[in-house]
């Protein structure tokens, strides 16, 4: 990889991202200054598995990129890459004093100094009355696993079958099910979901008539608020927290990174707005967020993702809710 930054962006985050470098590149040179990175930002849905799979066998932290931004639990949360490169201190965060204070009230600030979370999008409920009229809103994830919500759940999943691959469901779900509730959890989940979706499916549906409808779609925030609410439909913030998909940035621990361009650009206020104008919380200290005040997040929590090799455990998560999965394969 010859590449300083790659940055793996969600489909909502990517060309605004595109357009705010672009303005700061032509700043940049409008004051005879040049950009001190070769960078290469890119679709995270198309291209996961392929940046995964390449840095997964490389030993030395000479080959990877100097800055790296990834959402979800991705390949930086395996054991294996943690080992080779987290146990050497081999990358680096930027520092209370640039960050959000909800990152602190959260604990999303890694206090062993390797993650950065640049950014998270909240999954919360977005409910449809539309098809299923008499059913109680559920309040909290756990409501969920009730039998009367089985089979009238959508989450995010995708279905990778023409690549000989099994579909994948949101694992930032599972994970915090598992977490919680441990692995029964899991297989009951799978028989409540009926639909596995992307989020813009999702939103498609909302409100629909004549067709079967999603009672309740766990979704992105970012996506849930382009919905026009309604007596029918309306998004529902969890009791015990949206929750926390996080967007991993990890910086190399060499000399002067943090004062690189890239590393400038990334803290910026533009930066920052775009996080909050699609519904991203985001690490910056200056810009406020477009979420509701006061709302709670369900955030997995460094001890957890220390204890587990989530690389294997989300394989083992997806399998479990895959064969109690009730919907369309």
């Amino acid at each position: 990889m010859d590449k300083s930054f790659i940055g793996l962006l969600p489909c909502a985050l990517k060309v605004p991202f595109e357009n705010a470098l672009s303005i700061y590149i032509k700043q940049l040179e409008d004051h005879n200054l040049a950009m001190d990175c070769h960078y290469s930002i890119v679709s995270n849905a198309n291209n996961e598995l392929d940046f995964f799979a390449q840095i997964k066998d490389l030993d030395s932290i000479q080959s990877l990129p100097d800055i790296m931004l990834a959402p979800g639990f991705n390949g930086f949360f395996s054991k294996g890459f943690m080992n080779k490169h987290k146990l050497n201190n081999e990358f680096t965060t930027v520092g209370d004093a640039q960050i959000n204070p909800l990152w602190n009230t959260l604990g999303l600030q890694d206090e062993k100094g390797y993650y950065n979370i640049m950014g998270f999008n909240p999954t919360v409920f977005l409910v449809d009355e539309t098809y299923h009229k008499d059913l109680p809103t559920p309040k909290r994830w756990s409501d969920l696993l009730k039998p009367e919500y089985e089979k009238k759940i959508a989450i995010r999943g995708s279905n990778k079958k023409s690549e000989g691959l099994p579909m994948e469901f949101c694992e930032g779900i599972l994970l915090n099910f598992y977490n919680e509730l441990g692995k029964e959890a899991i297989e009951q989940l799978g028989q409540s979901v009926k639909w596995s979706l992307h989020p813009s499916q999702m939103i498609k549906l909302a409100g629909r008539k004549g067709i079967e409808t999603p009672f309740v779609s766990a979704v992105p925030y970012s996506f849930a608020k382009l919905v026009k609410q309604n007596e029918k439909v309306r998004i529902v913030w969890p009791e015990d927290g949206a929750i926390v998909n996080p967007i991993a940035l990890l910086i190399k621990n060499k000399e002067d990174i943090l004062n690189s361009r890239m590393i400038q650009f990334l803290l910026s206020e533009p930066v920052s707005k775009l996080f909050a104008q699609i519904g991203f919380a985001s690490i910056h200290k200056s810009t406020a967020d477009d979420l509701p005040p006061n709302v709670p997040y369900k955030w997995l929590g460094w001890d957890f993702i220390e204890k587990n090799d989530l690389g294997v455990l989300k394989r083992s998560l997806n399998e479990t809710f895959l064969k109690n999965y009730g919907g369309e394969i």
